[in-house]
């Protein structure tokens, strides 16, 4: 009878009466790790899968500057310094006790999002073991087609402090505030090699079968098809998914990067030359 009422209730008070013991929860849900690079769309995506009610999406739970968890309905009540000890202490237990600890019960799908840095650069200890040893992992490797936009857009981001947008006066006040940028194209080289090869590396780290490729291009150009995908792997059922997020950058690369001509020019027949077109 307990069991039943808890299932009426809302997902907060249903999260906080299974963190509290007052009903059992179930662990019987798909583990997901979004992995990919800053500025790539994973905002979006989390907004989106956050929508439904069968998934707890977590943003980013082993960023270096601390917890991050996004989704504050089933944010652990114990989220401070302890639990941030813990994380450092010992990665495995934090994963098992923090973020796939149990869930109510019409939780399905629970995972949090991973950036490159954080898996091979800057790794929590026993990180990237504590992931190989989840049975049934699914890792939603996140990338952007075009790497162009991804440093554009991580530099706008800089300059501004904003990372996401929900009306399109506020992404167009950031554009304005960020100004135009000049960029270097030996910069650009070392970035676009950087983000190949870590992309290559952390996508590795994981079983061919339990990575799913996903570019934010497709994204949003054929959400629902994308999201279909998405949703499949992660063992779902059909859901009509929202998200209150606009596109930040709706200005053609011409209007932000001053000296785009000479950046054309200069990476005219290499891989990446279609990042510089009109």
């Amino acid at each position: 009878m307990r069991s039943r009422r808890i299932a009426r209730l809302p997902a907060f008070l249903a999260a906080r009466a299974v963190d509290a013991g007052w009903t059992r929860g179930s662990s019987s849900f798909s583990r997901f790790v979004v992995l990919g690079w800053y500025r790539t769309g994973s905002n979006l995506l989390l907004s989106l899968l956050n929508s439904d009610p069968a998934v707890v999406a977590y943003s980013e739970v082993f960023s270096p500057r601390g917890l991050f968890w996004g989704n504050h309905t089933y944010a652990p009540r114990r989220s401070g310094d302890a639990l941030l000890r813990r994380r450092h202490e010992d990665a495995a237990a934090f994963l098992d006790e923090a973020v796939f600890r149990p869930h109510p019960r019409r939780v399905h799908a629970v995972g949090f999002k991973l950036f490159y840095p954080q898996l091979v650069v800057r790794p929590v200890a026993g990180l990237g073991a504590a992931l190989a040893a989840l049975p049934g992992l699914r890792v939603i490797h996140l990338r952007r087609r075009n790497l162009l936009r991804v440093l554009v857009s991580n530099r706008i981001a800089k300059r501004t402090g904003q990372m996401a947008a929900t009306t399109p006066g506020a992404a167009e006040e950031a554009l304005r505030r960020a100004g135009s940028l000049r960029l270097d194209p030996q910069e650009c080289a070392t970035y676009f090699t950087l983000l190949e090869e870590r992309a290559a590396a952390c996508a590795a780290m994981f079983p061919a079968e339990a990575v799913l490729d996903l570019l934010y291009e497709d994204l949003v150009a054929r959400r629902d098809e994308e999201l279909a995908r998405v949703r499949g792997f992660l063992g779902l059922l059909p859901f009509a998914t929202t998200t209150p997020l606009v596109k930040q950058i709706t200005r053609p690369m011409s209007d932000l990067v001053v000296n785009l001509p000479e950046l054309r020019e200069h990476f005219r027949g290499t891989r990446w030359e279609g990042f510089f077109e009109s």
